[in-house]
């Protein structure tokens, strides 16, 4: 419905975006990436450095969602900040989770190194466009 003539229009909000692996459920992702590639003892270490990124990344992600949803009234400007400030973080973590992962991969069996790669490249957490589409908050009628 279109806003009575000189009042204000309805801000457009959008939600905040929803992280891959959200905090609350990072231990079950964890618990699945290990039973998967048949993580061994011997492969420990470098499975609980992997993980204890992962751990943290889910914390600092969950840190910045928190942030942006304090303030559901921003405006377009501030909405787009809080976008930037989800994608660096995001960013910040993945650049700390590429040497642990690093470490992990190379000390992986060939075969579950063939696990990994079909686990990475099935998984749609980097493909942007398979993302679940949003419904479209109505736009005012533009200023005549």
């Amino acid at each position: 419905m279109a806003p009575a003539p000189g009042s204000p229009a309805r801000p457009v909000h959008s939600p905040a975006p929803r992280p891959t692996t959200p905090p609350a459920t990072v231990e079950t992702h964890i618990e699945g990436l290990h039973r998967r590639l048949g993580i061994t003892a011997a492969q420990d270490p470098q499975w609980s450095a992997f993980a204890d990124v992962m751990r943290g990344s889910a914390a600092h992600l969950g840190e910045a969602l928190r942030a942006r949803s304090a303030n559901p009234a921003m405006n377009a400007v501030d909405d787009l900040r809080t976008y930037t400030a989800i994608a660096e973080a995001q960013a910040e973590d993945l650049r700390k989770l590429l040497p642990a992962f690093e470490s992990l991969y190379a000390s992986l069996t060939p075969a579950q190194q063939h696990a990994a790669d079909v686990l990475f490249r099935n998984s749609d957490r980097h493909v942007p466009h398979k993302a679940k589409p949003r419904a479209k908050a109505a736009l005012p009628p533009a200023a005549g």
